[in-house]
């Protein structure tokens, strides 16, 4: 995710997931930029890309219509190099997953 954004130095929140190799469906965007909380039913605790100060979200107003944005911060982009090119781990298998909408494919 962090690659994704550091990228392109910004991006829409609605498009991210696609960027990202996402479902927009999936929680996925929620969770990397907020993390997930002690006792969470999707795994380990741990915190977000928010959190860990490599990303900011913007409220922009385009023309009335409420636009969240991401935004690598210095600090991002140095860690998104250090990353390099070093393969991202493989997607959890739709079939493992108790999330009902993953049911119908």
């Amino acid at each position: 995710m962090l690659r994704a954004i550091a990228e392109r130095g910004a991006i829409a929140r609605t498009l991210l997931a696609d960027a990202a190799g996402f479902s927009r469906l999936s929680g996925s965007v929620t969770r990397a930029l907020h993390g997930l909380r002690e006792g969470s039913s999707s795994g380990a605790a741990h915190p977000g890309l928010i959190t860990l100060g490599l990303v900011v979200v913007e409220q922009l107003d385009l023309d009335g219509v409420k636009e969240e944005t991401v935004v690598v911060t210095e600090l991002g982009k140095r860690v998104a190099a250090a990353l390099g090119d070093a393969p991202l781990p493989k997607p959890r298998d739709k079939a493992a997953s108790v999330n009902r909408r993953y049911a119908d494919g």
